[in-house]
């Protein structure tokens, strides 16, 4: 998989479309525009067979490139600054509800590092 910033994103779209070749096939083949995007910026694109998806808060400019089988969810759990807390508002509310307070902090961890490219601009 190749998650990339937003405007990396816009950029290859119009670069499948021919946006980007100074006025030849500026429409796309047939004048077809962009013709291998749905529309929908959660549609992954494609680059060799490789999926190619757009992921919001990467800075502009990067990529990244994984196997999915490389990532996993890690959460810190022996932070001290980790707390979960159960409140029975039964008392405070007459309502028959429990609420949980929990945090803690998490990340993507991944198996082997050397699997995982991350493209920086310069």
């Amino acid at each position: 998989m190749i998650v990339v910033a937003d405007n990396v994103f816009r950029a290859y779209i119009a670069s499948l479309a021919g946006y980007q070749t100074g006025g030849l096939g500026a429409a796309g083949t047939d004048t077809k525009g962009n013709q291998w995007f749905s529309g929908d910026p959660n549609t992954p694109l494609y680059f060799n067979g490789i999926p190619v998806q757009r992921v919001e808060g990467l800075d502009a400019n990067y990529m990244v490139a994984y196997e999915k089988d490389n990532l996993w969810f890690g959460c810190g759990m022996l932070n001290d600054s980790n707390e979960l807390k159960v409140v029975d508002t039964s008392e405070i509310l007459g309502d028959q509800n429990v609420r949980f307070i929990a945090r803690w902090t998490s990340a993507v961890q991944y198996g082997l590092g050397a699997e995982c490219v991350l493209y920086t601009p310069v």
